[in-house]
């Protein structure tokens, strides 16, 4: 470092004091209450661990100072002898620098690690949709080609062009040599224009970690997928390995999963194509958690270590035990110094340590993969590979399945139990806080839940209530009109709807009528929660409850009700979508449910689809936008794609497209299936807490259920109860009136009942009923 340089640290350089954390998170770093981490956020390196002294020495460089300047300063400030503070704090200030934490002022390095790119920009012939990942040089996109393809374009930063130019230009070769097996395939190789770049193609999945995670919890049915997946994964670097190419930066986060499990290898920035460095620039290795013992004992002597098919399998099995195990194979220091000397002489962790037990044949594959000694590894990954195959079958047929025991968890159980013993107490309808007609969480919402319940357990006697609560909310009805869950329409779909499930013909037609004298059937209003699409569904939904040779009379009116209504949302939509004035596209208010309810209405009906409903289909799937390993749809046209607050939702999310990609799949023969997957993996995947039908868990629990009634698939059938269970939890801090069908746990209630009988409901007042 030149004495009249001056340094300084990067605004977005965080310096976190251990006295500020908590016990147990400073033993878990390794950081003592008297040292500071300092961590850039997207910044390839790892963070730094300073004593105290050389905090106060850092923070100086807060604006531009030599080092000199900067050590005066503290020592006068402390009262302190320079020389002897330069003495002391000189290492650090040195590592700092190398490690990228402390850059030269005016340097390109001083500004903010940010994007360069927003939504809506033009890179060449992409459009660019959403940022993906940032690094200290590196920036990847989800962009669009002209034809509607997803890509991923992956841009040198601002101040890297020169070394991005090389090592762009040696992944493009790396990837050329792979032709599209087991990474992405390149679709444009941009790495000498002004702004170096490669397109590739999309890779839809999650990290390995995420999807390990996942399976780690699944029991004996998820034990044997994740390792069916750590063989993937194996396979896909052997298969690397056999065409000459060693990847250069193993981790969980350059290894994607789909949805099927599949594997794609990302990222070979750093990759050697037979044993060569590829971009022509300085050899390079990062440091990270999977770094083999003798790359690091190179770095403790300051050479740069060289990148081997034995290292990188070492490197490979480091990732195997966080796979199989979900920690580290040993606990690892924060501090630069320490952390090399730990992996170069490691300490691997028995699986027992994480309580991982029934996999000791594999655990003797990994560890001898993780020998210290390269020569007592195994000859090559294909070898590891092969090794951990066969024990990995060895465990798998030592394991006794047992038959799968409790499904429902205790609060589920509790839930249902307290709801209906609460509906059915003797005056309950006085306590409730909403009108006793109310759809929203009144009486007919009660009433409607009930039936629901009652259908699913074959009970006369909750059948009984809920015909009580329909009687409730008829008696006071509100006044005619209105839309169609606002008004009387509802109260009156729910006398009927009971009438059915009673097998009382004289009063269904009655019911028939007075429903649809009550149900709107043109005006503006089109969505399913309060508008046309909604009486459409009701429409639908009575028609497949009339008794088969009878109810002529109620048939031919629902009939032609319903056709008027379809007939009308059709003309909503219009030819052309994109010039509607219709700008929603979710399912309880936008295009989606609208579609959904004209589908239900034509195959409850019996009658052939205009092709019309195919063509908006078309358009409405073209508005998908990949993440993780599923798809959303924006709220709206024209919404910013990174605003998602109920982009998982059923009301405005992926979880509302679920039934209607599932649907059209059905109906169409086969031509939509991806998006309901698509739509499903979004909901299941996005976080959240609001535990309600219409915005939250249990509204993305029906999407689960209605994908396994489409695929029978037992995996979505397990996530549907886990959402309804993380609902039933939640809901007992929810604010929302309890009685609320659609925000309430009368929702959540008729869930847990459907999941008895998982094959027999949907979405209430949404999907078919049994």
């Amino acid at each position: 470092m030149a004495a009249d340089q001056k340094y300084v640290l990067p605004p977005d350089v965080l310096v976190r004091s251990g006295k500020g954390l908590r016990e147990e998170l400073r033993s878990r770093l390794g950081l003592g209450p008297d040292e500071h981490v300092l961590a850039r956020p997207h910044s390839r390196e790892l963070a730094a661990v300073v004593d105290d002294e050389s905090a106060g020495v850092v923070e100086l460089f807060r604006t531009p100072h030599t080092i000199l300047e900067a050590v005066i300063a503290h020592s006068e400030a402390r009262a302190l002898e320079p020389r002897e503070t330069l003495r002391r704090v000189y290492p650090t200030l040195a590592d700092l620098v190398n490690g990228g934490l402390l850059v030269q002022a005016g340097s390109v390095l001083e500004a903010p690690i940010q994007l360069s790119y927003r939504e809506g920009d033009r890179l060449g012939g992409f459009d660019i949709l959403a940022p993906v990942h940032l690094a200290t040089d590196t920036e990847v996109y989800l962009a669009r080609l002209g034809d509607g393809r997803f890509i991923a374009l992956k841009v040198g930063r601002p101040g890297q062009e020169g070394v991005m130019r090389l090592r762009l230009r040696a992944e493009a070769q790396a990837l050329a040599r792979i032709g599209g097996r087991v990474a992405p395939q390149l679709l444009e190789d941009g790495s000498r224009c002004q702004v170096p770049h490669l397109a590739l193609a999309w890779c839809q999945g999650v990290d390995a970690d995420a999807a390990a995670a996942e399976l780690r919890v699944g029991g004996e049915e998820g034990r044997r997928r994740l390792l069916g997946l750590v063989g993937r994964i194996l396979r896909a670097y052997a298969a690397l390995h056999a065409a000459g190419i060693l990847h250069g930066d193993v981790g969980s986060r350059n290894v994607v999963v789909d949805g099927r499990e599949e594997v794609t290898l990302i990222d070979f920035g750093l990759a050697r194509v037979d044993g060569r460095e590829m971009s022509g620039a300085a050899p390079t290795r990062g440091l990270d958690l999977t770094t083999e013992p003798e790359a690091a004992a190179a770095r403790l002597t300051g050479t740069v270590p060289e990148l081997t098919a034995t290292g990188e399998q070492y490197s490979l099995a480091a990732l195997v035990y966080l796979l199989l195990t979900g920690s580290e194979r040993q606990r690892f220091s924060m501090d630069r110094d320490r952390l090399l000397g730990e992996l170069a002489a490691p300490a691997v962790q028995p699986f027992a340590e994480h309580g991982v037990t029934g996999l000791s044949s594999v655990e003797v594959v990994v560890r001898q993969a993780l020998s210290r000694d390269p020569s007592d590894r195994f000859e090559s990954v294909d070898a590891f590979r092969n090794g951990y195959e066969d024990a990995a079958a060895r465990d798998l047929a030592g394991v006794v399945r047992r038959p799968e025991r409790g499904r429902d968890s205790e609060a589920t159980r509790t839930l249902l139990d307290t709801v209906l013993a609460r509906l059915l107490s003797p005056g309950y309808e006085a306590e409730l806080d909403e009108p006793p007609a109310s759809a929203a969480a009144g009486a007919a919402g009660i009433a409607y839940a009930l039936l629901r319940i009652a259908t699913v357990r074959e009970d006369e006697h909750l059948l009984a209530h809920a015909d009580l609560w329909a009687h409730r909310a008829a008696i006071a009805a509100p006044v005619e009109g209105g839309g169609f869950r606002e008004g009387a329409a509802f109260v009156r779909f729910v006398e009927a709807r009971v009438a059915a499930a009673r097998g009382d013909e004289t009063a269904l037609p009655t019911a028939v009528e007075a429903f649809l004298a009550s149900c709107p059937t043109g005006g503006g209003d089109f969505d399913v929660f309060a508008g046309g699409a909604g009486a459409l569904l009701a429409c639908a939904t009575l028609l497949d409850a009339l008794p088969r040779g009878g109810a002529d009379e109620a048939r031919a009116l629902l009939d032609a009700h319903g056709e008027k209504l379809a007939s009308h949302i059709c003309l909503g939509m219009g030819a052309d979508p994109e010039a509607s004035t219709i700008s929603a596209l979710g399912a309880a208010h936008g295009v989606a449910g609208m579609l959904f309810s004209v589908l239900r209405w034509h195959e409850s009906a019996d009658r052939p689809l205009p092709s019309s409903v195919d063509a908006s289909l078309r358009w409405l799937a073209g508005k998908a936008i990949p993440v993780g390993r599923g798809m959303f749809w924006p709220t709206e046209i024209g919404a910013p794609l990174s605003d998602r607050t109920l982009a998982a939702s059923w009301c405005n999310g992926a979880a509302g497209h679920v039934a209607l990609w599932a649907l059209a799949d059905r109906l169409l023969a086969d031509r939509y299936w991806e998006y309901a997957e698509a739509a499903a993996w979004f909901a299941w995947e996005d976080g959240g807490v609001v535990p309600d039908l219409c915005c939250g868990l249990a509204g993305r629990g029906y999407a689960m259920l209605s994908l396994y009634r489409h695929t029978q698939e037992q995996v979505w059938l397990t996530r549907a109860r886990q959402l309804a269970a993380r609902s039933a939890h939640h809901v007992r801090d929810s604010l929302q009136p309890r009685d609320s069908l659609f925000h309430g746990e009368l929702g959540i209630a008729t869930l847990v009942a459907d999941l008895e009988r998982p094959d027999f409901g949907g979405m209430p007042l949404y999907e078919a009923e049994a």
